[in-house]
């Protein structure tokens, strides 16, 4: 049926709103898309800007499968500036991002389990143990335990040698991460680098 109403768009040029629940017919049939929720509009922006830029938290969780990892981090000063603790790690904020956290102590971080990668446990990295693997085919989701008690979801390729109960690392890029202001949910900046 999307095809069909794909074809029927594209033959009749016209404007076409097409109301869904489903994220995947929004990101693949439209040209832009409005996220509402309880009747208002969150957010409104080409499919790929949503899922790259979201407005706030809502946005962010709802785009993209499987949902966005919503960790809560503390903002700390270091000597070379501010930094995020993230699963009992340290990681720098680029200067250009100081001023939009100058008086906050807390931001949730959001990042896409996509973006996780698991790695061999070693003392610099977020460290955790593989508490749930569910194959997809050629993915596999996993639930990763930190040793925090944080629980974050990981998609990584099925041939990767990390069974439930391993202990593993997890890395990630600064630019995968997204810092939420923790109280109002709005997005500071997407990408720390």
């Amino acid at each position: 049926m999307r095809t069909e109403i794909l074809r029927l768009h594209r033959q009749i040029s016209s404007t076409i709103i097409y109301v869904t629940h489903d994220q995947v017919e929004a990101m693949t049939m439209s040209t832009r898309v409005a996220v509402m929720d309880q009747g208002r509009a969150l957010q409104v922006a080409p499919p790929r800007e949503l899922f790259a830029r979201p407005a706030d938290v809502t946005v962010a969780t709802f785009i993209g499968t499987p949902a966005m990892n919503i960790i809560p981090a503390t903002v700390v000063e270091t000597a070379s500036g501010l930094a995020i603790e993230l699963l009992g790690r340290q990681t720098p904020v680029a200067p250009r991002h100081h001023s939009a956290l100058q008086g906050l102590k807390r931001v949730d971080v959001g990042i896409r389990p996509q973006a996780l990668r698991l790695i061999p446990a070693g003392p610099d990295r977020p460290a955790g143990r593989v508490f749930l693997r569910e194959p997809l085919g050629l993915e596999d989701e996993m639930l990763v335990e930190v040793t925090d008690g944080t629980r974050v979801k990981v998609v990584a390729t099925a041939t990767e040698e990390f069974p439930e109960g391993a202990q593993v690392g997890l890395a990630f890029r600064p630019s995968d991460l997204y810092l939420f202001v923790a109280e109002s949910k709005g997005t500071i900046c997407c990408g720390i680098d």
